[in-house]
């Protein structure tokens, strides 16, 4: 039925146009006949499906009148504008948008998905063609970009179908974008109307509850015992079968947007450095809109965002970088990049636990030494030698030092994330983060105006600090891990301090800080030692408090025990090795 009444829309489009050819073959009509002719066979159309829809809701002839109409409506426009060049462009675009508008309410109020699929492709194609030939007209631009896409998506609210009219506006709303960005004046319209209409899109999909409803389910707890126990008694949620397919489809519109928006801006837009800027900003916004308070960080969506923001930033990012051939102003969106969206996949929660730790915080390393190389040279520079290490000089000393911090603090809360079940890897991974702090440490006080030779000693300074720290942390965490870490850090401080830092000092100097940076690590020791006495020993008094406690309390019972028939206590029974009580 659906497929007859489609082929009869059809049919019936093709006989006006035809029809409209004959009068003008025949000199029936004139120019104004023509157009009032084919707007009255719209209107006709219209007004049938109305009155069809009323009499029988579901029939298929309303889809097909309705569809019928809104395209013979959007043909004669067009050819008033370009045809018959009677209508300027502007005027033609609210003739289109009205009859997308009227067309749009009515699929909402006859619920029909393909009504509303039909009319919404047919007033993109049509806004697009009058746009096209006056692409300098803002106000078409904005047209053409923002209202047909954000419209359809808006309108519909219809669970079962919501999916695939987002994913059509998205789609239409990229293909305007593609079409409009670096071509449209003025430029930074055409940017601004972009990012809007890609923020409408987006904010319709985020406040969509639907998307993640029904697709998750805790296992084996009941709700009144899930409110009285504690969120990690319950915190083990299993899929429903098909929920992760059934919500990848459902996100799959915020997917598009939050993934392709800023490389797309990136790579059209208008300007040598204006939309990669526009482009870097608007990705980092999307990153940090994932932590956002407006859901849960848990939220799938807010997963997405996070993932696809800093990601997709990365090609603006570069982009930059690649375009600055002799300063470096602009490779610091490189190192933005490297501190905002690198190292926090190493700190994503996922369900595979810690397997993926090691893998990300390598990935982590390997990006952020690119990074590091094109902040420090020209592109132009590495490509002049190849990009032979040897050859190149001269680095960008301020940037570099601040992106081995960003390494360094990464490599750090490693360990710091996961203080409570750290391992070797945790471990390794903070100690080469604390001896990579000594690089941003040093040259920011170096350039501060601080002696190199006494920049170095703060820095052992704070590593011995670092060490005392560990050392005397409370006997309740690691002991054993903390001795260890401790002892190698300080370790390489106190070699640091007296074979390097103290070059210029004379033998007795050099021996005598020697000998007091031992003094100090005995005393760490020390002090740790009397921690864990004093430690045991309020154990020690804690435990014999309870037993004394306890022993009370037994005395207490044994005394108000019954007497037997015999005038003796009752001692109670004892079990037997079978567990079965037995008269002592």
């Amino acid at each position: 039925m659906k497929v007859t009444a489609a082929v009869g829309a059809l049919i019936t489009v093709s006989g006006i146009i035809l029809l409209v050819a004959f009068a003008i073959q025949s000199g029936l009509l004139g120019p104004l006949g023509r157009v009032i002719l084919a707007y009255s066979l719209a209107v006709v159309l219209a007004v049938a499906a109305v009155v069809v829809h009323r009499k029988n809701p579901g029939n298929a002839g309303v889809t097909a009148s309705g569809a019928a109409a809104v395209i013979t409506s959007h043909i004669t426009t067009a050819v008033l504008v370009h045809g018959l060049e009677w209508w300027p462009n502007w005027l033609g675009t609210v003739v289109v948008l009205a009859v997308m508008g009227l067309g749009f309410l009515g699929a909402r109020a006859w619920k029909s998905v393909a009504f509303l699929m039909v009319g919404f492709v047919i007033s993109f194609i049509a806004a697009s063609i009058t746009v096209w030939p006056r692409m300098s007209d803002a106000f078409d631009v904005i047209v053409l970009i923002l209202v047909p896409s954000v419209a359809a998506a808006w309108v519909w609210h219809d669970r079962e179908h919501r999916g695939v009219v987002s994913m059509t506006a998205v789609v239409l709303y990229l293909i305007g974008s593609i079409g409009v960005l670096g071509t449209a004046e003025p430029g930074w319209l055409a940017v601004a109307a972009f990012i809007g209409s890609g923020v409408a899109l987006a904010v319709r999909e985020f406040l969509d509850d639907d998307v993640t409803e029904g697709v998750e389910g805790t296992v084996g707890v009941e709700p009144a015992q899930r409110e009285r126990s504690g969120p990690e008694q319950w915190a083990l949620v299993m899929p429903v079968p098909g929920a992760a397919e059934q919500r990848g489809l459902r996100l799959l519109p915020l997917y598009f947007l939050a993934w392709t928006t800023a490389p797309l801006l990136s790579a059209l837009g208008p300007g040598p450095t204006f939309a990669p800027t526009v482009a870097l900003v608007l990705g980092l916004a999307i990153g940090v809109a994932g932590f956002g308070p407006w859901k849960a960080r848990t939220d799938p969506r807010m997963n997405a965002v996070r993932w696809a923001g800093f990601i997709s930033a990365a090609w603006p990012a570069l982009h930059l970088g690649s375009m600055d051939s002799d300063g470096s102003w602009t490779r610091m969106p490189a190192l933005i990049l490297a501190a905002a969206f690198i190292w926090v996949h190493v700190f994503r929660p996922s369900q595979l636990g810690k397997v993926l730790v090691v893998l990300w915080t390598a990935v982590a390393l390997a990006t952020n030494t690119a990074a590091l190389v094109l902040t420090m040279f020209a592109p132009s520079y590495l490509l002049e030698h190849r990009f032979r290490i040897d050859a190149l000089d001269v680095p960008n000393v301020t940037l570099s030092a601040l992106l081995i911090g960003v390494m360094a603090l990464g490599l750090i809360a490693v360990l710091v994330a996961r203080r409570d079940r750290a391992e070797m890897f945790e471990k390794g991974a903070a100690l080469l983060g604390l001896l990579l702090t000594a690089v941003p440490v040093i040259i920011v006080l170096t350039t501060a105006g601080v002696r190199f030779s006494l920049a170095h000693v703060l820095v052992s300074i704070g590593w011995m600090i670092a060490a005392a720290w560990m050392m005397l942390a409370p006997k309740r965490h690691n002991v054993d891990a903390n001795m260890a870490a401790s002892l190698v850090i300080a370790t390489v401080a106190v070699l640091k301090l007296v074979f390097y830092d103290m070059q210029a000092m004379s033998g007795l100097t050099r021996v005598s800080a020697f000998l007091l940076c031992g003094l100090l690590m005995l005393g760490m020791v020390v002090a740790r030692s009397l921690r864990d006495r004093n430690a045991d020993l309020s154990e020690g008094k804690e435990a014999k408090g309870a037993k004394k406690i306890s022993d009370a309390h037994a005395t207490v019972t044994a005394g108000r025990a019954p007497a037997t028939a015999d005038g003796h206590a009752d001692a109670g029974e004892t079990p037997d090795d079978w567990g079965r009580p037995s008269p002592s």
